[in-house]
């Protein structure tokens, strides 16, 4: 059942499209993560397959330092996500 859910995932470039305009990859594993609410603070959930790591939305570093982002960073993260989106919606 996995290989045919990977096979399909491999086959549609709309998934991927989506997969990326919605999602960031964990810096650690490269599991694909989506932020639905909430704060940047993320957790790679072992429950879905994930590792477990903690690291901030925007900037992807490791959160157990992480005090605040960079703006500079802040503001890469935001242009390239509202890039992303506007060209999935609009191939859609």
């Amino acid at each position: 059942m996995v290989k045919n859910w990977e096979e399909f995932i491999d086959s549609d470039s709309n998934f991927k499209d989506w997969l990326k305009a919605y999602t960031k990859k964990c810096p650690k594993c490269h599991k694909n993560i989506e932020k639905n609410q909430g704060c940047n603070h993320m957790t790679c959930d072992k429950a879905s397959g994930g590792c477990g790591h903690q690291f901030c939305w925007l900037c992807l570093n490791n959160w157990r330092n992480h005090s605040k982002c960079k703006p500079i960073d802040i503001q890469n993260a935001e242009e390239s996500a509202i890039k992303t989106k506007n060209n999935y919606q609009q191939n859609m």
